[in-house]
């Protein structure tokens, strides 16, 4: 029985093999089909979004929609009321403190307090207003969309979407012990939803939008673990395609997402979103955290489980199960070549997607939120 044996053994594993090979020559053509059109979700210019997807081309990009009134305006009073005296501290920021409050409609909210020490400083209020202007010209199923703000002086505050699973990173590395950890299909669904999100911020808004700390922190979960990224606004608009090529603006987000310092350009670009989103990827992969003293870097560390196709399964998340294997490689290739340390080499978000879709093939409406949206027509409809 023993050679019956050992040969089916040896004909699954040049089966799996095989299997594996056609997906990294699929995705080495997707990567160089640099006409292929990403599918992205629909959202109309007034705000609201289909449950249908589309696909853009170069020369049709979605324009954000001119905002004559920045929407609505809490004065101190309100955001007391609303977060109860701020008696409820969810988290903490370099800038803001963050306390969880109800509107009167009973739409649950996270309002982002600058702190006190900052308020003075004008390079802080010129932020404000910027990051103020830019959120209420982005709006999508898969971005945490700004409700309201609060400029009464001395008082700066955000009033922003409530992610009642808090972050990724939490979900992933914090300190209580989960109840269920993260499955292989959440985890997809996941992945998917800061692609589709980050792909609208590179593609359908013109200018384009850089967001310069992609980091696990700034990935929270819905209350049905569906993705929204958090913390745009730290980065100016690039008001030119010359700029949004090169990146001409200096970082200053995590050094294990930025740039590996292999690269010298290591500044704010859409390949260094990329490479930040790759860094994601195998945290989500691995369940590790993008730098620890005893492993270093993340993506330094994962390099040789990438590197060696045949050993890319050594380096899942020993929390994982039921996982689909052929996907899990699939989906390290596309981190490898996000991690790749020259930025050129790196694929754009529209082809991160266009890969991942064929891959993991989750939907629009799989990847989003089952609540609808709040849209900002509704939310203004709301306080009138």
């Amino acid at each position: 029985m023993e050679p019956i044996v050992f040969g089916f053994i040896g004909a699954a594993s040049v089966i799996v093999v095989a299997l594996l090979v056609l997906i990294f020559f699929q995705l080495f053509l997707l990567f160089r089909h640099k006409n292929k059109e990403p599918i992205l979700p629909l959202v109309h210019p007034k705000g609201k979004e289909s449950s249908s997807s589309f696909r853009f081309k170069a020369q049709g990009k979605m324009t954000l929609p001119t905002v004559n009134d920045r929407g609505r305006v809490f004065s101190f009073k309100e955001a007391e009321e609303v977060s109860e005296g701020f008696s409820n501290h969810i988290g903490d920021g370099t800038t803001y403190l963050v306390f969880k409050g109800i509107l009167p409609d009973g739409t649950e909210v996270a309002i982002k307090r600058m702190r006190g020490n900052l308020v003075s400083v004008s390079s802080e209020e010129t932020k404000f207003q910027l990051q103020v202007d830019l959120l209420y010209r982005v709006h999508h199923q898969h971005i945490i969309n700004l409700i309201g703000y609060c400029d009464e002086s001395p008082h700066r505050m955000l009033f922003c979407q409530y992610a009642p699973n808090g972050s990724l990173f939490e979900m992933l590395h914090g300190d209580e012990i989960q109840d269920e950890m993260l499955t292989w299909k959440q985890r997809t669904r996941i992945v998917m939803g800061i692609a589709y999100g980050l792909t609208y911020l590179h593609h359908s808004c013109n200018p384009p939008i850089i967001h310069g700390e992609l980091t696990s922190v700034n990935i929270m979960l819905t209350e049905d673990f569906a993705a929204k990224i958090n913390g745009l606004g730290k980065v100016p608009l690039l008001r030119s395609s010359s700029d949004f090529q090169s990146g001409r603006l200096s970082t200053n987000g995590d050094p294990y997402y930025d740039n590996p310092p292999t690269d010298q350009r290591s500044l704010y670009s859409r390949a260094s979103d990329v490479y930040s989103f790759g860094v994601l990827l195998l945290e989500l992969l691995t369940g590790k955290v993008a730098y620890s003293d005893e492993l270093g870097p993340l993506a330094e560390w994962a390099n040789p489980y990438l590197v060696d196709k045949g050993n890319m399964p050594g380096m899942m998340d020993c929390n994982l199960k039921n996982v689909n294997i052929l996907e899990f490689c699939a989906v390290s290739e596309v981190a490898r070549l996000c991690t790749q340390s020259d930025s050129p080499s790196r694929p754009l978000m529209s082809e991160v997607l266009d890969m991942l879709h064929q891959i993991i093939n989750i939907s629009v409406e799989v990847a989003a939120p089952i609540s609808s949206p709040v849209t900002l027509r509704g939310l203004m409809a709301a306080f009138t």
